[in-house]
């Protein structure tokens, strides 16, 4: 036979690979598939040309190593036919190999050491160098022979113990599992905290291995469900990879655990792993229970073996008896427990919020109302004017003029009803601390003032002199309106002499007297008769009024007063208005005729901080108005244009507050909004204070607004209590985006909280 190449080769023991050292290159000519290639002697046959240095036998080299002499033979029928009879040895020796290696457990090849990665499809990695010494382990869900062995590797629960064993040496390292595995992106397997228990022998990497796996202790069998038959497996083949099943009679009486496969088309479930022995003979039949419905009830008759619920716990009768108290009977050995109540389970998780309704339509436009100051029965009033009177504020009802108010208790007529009633009088009482008196021209006094007790004197001042009792009578028909020399008035009313010496009449420098009806002549003192006053509210009921002269009118729709000047009340020419008498003040403060302003601040001397609630401003303002009595509601200025009751302001919109970040309220945010921009998607809490720290008054409305995009919000409160309108349950809440939420203080340490996106 003539050798179609020549040359030497490097060759391994127990390997397939032979490396080209010296003669020509292969080719497809010199080196073609299925030839015979003979190396040191020993002939083997050519698997594949790899290149043209490079050639893979169809079995391990198993002579001597080295560099040897190689010849390459042409093919033949005979040897083509050994070719063919060796493969299909080997691959009988390939599948042995594998069922040997399945019946102990999965095969797989060992990798060397690696880190936390997928070592690849047939593949199994560590965490260190020598097994005893690893604590994780890596394992492709391929096995060597490219089957997923995911059904089988779920199912190693915790305690579980397995044991890695070389297929050739038989040498074994044993491990507890601690956590169950971790499958990774459906790829590969994480065991960590692997416990190692102990080993024999070598595992080399590169090696072929048996995985096999023991359960320990009484955890049982974990499952996702359970059905009677394996017909019943048809209804979970649409679950995920590695969903395991419980089927009470595989078909032999026995029970069995199956695993769902989704690796291959169909998917399909593999098993059983039987759980237990073939079924055993069927025992005799037990005392069963009579259950009674509805349960225990006194002055009833039971039998042994009634079953009855009570107190949450299952008990079944030992005595025939006719109950009575149960506590008693169960003490007596009448009844025993079966089933114990059970712990209150765990609250559930919250559910989703449900998506927002619509907006609602808008609604009407508020009514307005105008401050038109204390009431005038001269004043036209239009509907939603409001007034003062009778220190309480009222509403109109409709146009009026000249029509008051009602007087209260009546809170409403025809034409205005009670919007705000005043407040009751304050009880307030003090002690007087000190007592002052200043004494007039001519007297001097001492004494003053007196801050515990003491008296005071009054005496005159040198010039001055007093009077008798008889004359200090005189004196009080006197009106004495700048000072005079009281010395000269007696010496001038003792020359006038007495009346006696006068002459009765009415004729000048004569003395007038009473006639016998004890009346002074007309002539003297014209005849005038004033005998009613009448208030109308219109010319025509003046005209229409039954009087006589001398009688007064009052227009309450004039506001104006008239008198009749004669006796014909019909006749408007003769009701003459009564005017305001233009004559200068006699004197005020000291100073007659006509006072100016300088000189009237002069005489008071009142300077600003005399006057109780003035700023010291440079332009005066008063701080505080206090309504009724001075411990009834105080109105302040709390801002520009805002006035405040009780140092809560009051404003004709909601006033907004934005925040964009972690926010404890003010006094100054009742009856605003609190608003998170959509800008700010940071969630964020907001804190309403306790009582003790800011206190608002009872009544006080807060709103909190989430706007579009905007983190989610938290509502809480320190020390005071916060309740969800409707449940009624305390503390924080949160506001979603788009959510509006309102608290009203409704005692001194008690809120409700209500709204759309609250929970």
């Amino acid at each position: 036979m003539t050798r179609i190449w020549t040359g030497t080769a490097t060759v391994v023991s127990g390997y397939t690979t032979v490396t080209v050292v010296s003669g020509d290159p292969l080719t497809a000519a010199n080196c073609p598939a299925d030839a015979t290639i003979v190396l040191d002697g020993l002939t083997y046959f050519v698997e594949e040309r790899v290149d043209s240095s490079t050639v893979e036998l169809t079995r391990a080299y198993d002579g001597v190593g080295g560099t040897v002499t190689a010849e390459i033979d042409p093919m033949t029928p005979l040897t083509s036919s050994i070719v063919a009879l060796s493969r299909e040895v080997a691959d009988y020796d390939a599948r042995q190999a594998q069922i040997d290696a399945y019946g102990k457990g999965l095969y797989y090849t060992v990798l060397s050491q690696t880190g936390a990665n997928d070592p690849g499809p047939g593949k199994i990695a560590r965490n260190a160098a020598a097994w005893a010494d690893a604590t994780e382990v890596y394992i492709d869900v391929l096995d060597a022979g490219g089957f997923s062995a995911a059904p089988l590797i779920d199912q190693w629960a915790i305690d579980t113990i397995l044991t890695v064993r070389s297929i050739a040496t038989r040498g074994y390292a044993s491990f507890r599992v601690s956590n169950a595995p971790e499958s990774q992106s459906a790829a590969w397997y994480l065991l960590d905290d692997l416990e190692y228990l102990g080993g024999d022998g070598s595992i080399a990497d590169g090696e072929d291995v048996a995985i096999e796996w023991n359960r320990v202790g009484s955890q049982g069998i974990e499952t996702d469900a359970t059905v009677d038959a394996v017909v019943g497996l048809v209804a979970f083949l649409d679950e995920a990879h590695g969903f395991r099943v419980l089927v009470n009679d595989t078909g032999d009486g026995r029970a069995g655990v199956y695993t769902l496969d989704t690796s291959g088309s169909p998917q399909q479930f593999i098993g059983p792993a039987y759980v237990a022995g073939p079924v055993g003979p069927t025992g005799p039949a037990g005392a069963g229970i009579d259950w009674q419905a509805g349960g225990w009830v006194t002055a009833t008759a039971y039998s042994a073996g009634d079953g009855v619920a009570q107190g949450g716990s299952s008990y079944i009768c030992l005595i025939a008896h006719t109950s009575g108290v149960f506590a008693t009977d169960l003490a007596a050995g009448k009844w025993e427990l079966i089933a114990a109540k059970g712990e209150a389970g765990n609250d559930g998780a919250n559910g989703t919020n449900g998506t927002n309704g619509a907006n609602g339509t808008n609604g009407a436009d508020g009514v307005s109302f105008d401050w038109e100051g204390a009431y005038s029965g001269a004043t036209a009033y239009a509907a939603n004017d409001v007034v003062r009177d009778q220190s309480s504020s009222w509403i109109a009802l409709q146009a009026t003029t000249g029509n008051a108010p009602p007087t209260l208790p009546t809170t409403s007529n025809a034409y205005w009803e009670l919007m705000a009633q005043k407040g009751a009088d304050g009880a307030g009482s003090g002690s007087v601390t000190s007592v002052a008196l200043a004494a007039p021209t001519g007297l001097t006094v001492s004494g003053s003032p007196i801050t515990v007790s003491g008296t005071l004197t009054l005496a005159w001042t040198a010039g001055y002199q007093g009077f008798t009792t008889a004359e200090a009578t005189k004196l009080g028909y006197i009106t004495v309106t700048q000072a005079v020399d009281l010395d000269a008035i007696e010496t001038s009313v003792a020359a006038l002499g007495t009346a006696s010496t006068k002459n009765t009449g009415t004729s000048s420098g004569q003395v007038p007297i009473l006639d016998g009806s004890g009346k002074l002549d007309t002539a003297v003192l014209p005849a005038l008769a004033i005998t009613s006053v009448s208030v109308v509210a219109s010319q025509a009921a003046m005209l229409a009024l039954t009087a006589q002269e001398g009688d007064v009118a009052v227009r309450s729709d004039l506001n104006k007063s008239y008198i009749l000047s004669t006796n014909s009340p019909s006749t408007l020419a003769d009701w003459k208005e009564l005017l305001t008498p233009t004559d200068a003040v006699l004197s005020v403060a000291g100073l007659t005729g006509t006072i100016s302003g300088s000189g009237l601040k002069t005489a008071l001397a009142i300077v600003q901080a005399d006057v109780s609630g003035l700023t010291t401003a440079s332009s005066p303002q008063f701080t505080g108005i206090e309504l009724g009595h001075a411990t009834d509601t105080t109105l302040s200025r709390s801002a520009a244009g805002v006035m405040a009751v009780e140092g809560v302001p009051l404003y004709s919109n909601i006033p907004q507050n934005s925040q964009s970040a972690a926010y404890t309220l003010v006094l100054a945010d009742a009856q605003k909004h609190v608003f998170h921009p959509s800008a700010d998607t940071t969630a964020r809490t907001w804190t309403i204070p306790a009582n003790s720290s800011v206190a608002y008054p009872v009544g006080t409305a807060i709103t909190f607004i989430n706007q579009n995009a905007g983190g989610v919000i938290t509502i809480s409160i320190t020390t005071d209590t916060m309740r969800l309108a409707g449940a009624g349950t305390t503390g924080s809440r949160t506001l979603a985006a788009n959510g509006v939420a309102t608290a009203i203080k409704v005692a001194s340490t008690e809120w409700i909280i209500s709204g759309t996106g609250l929970t």
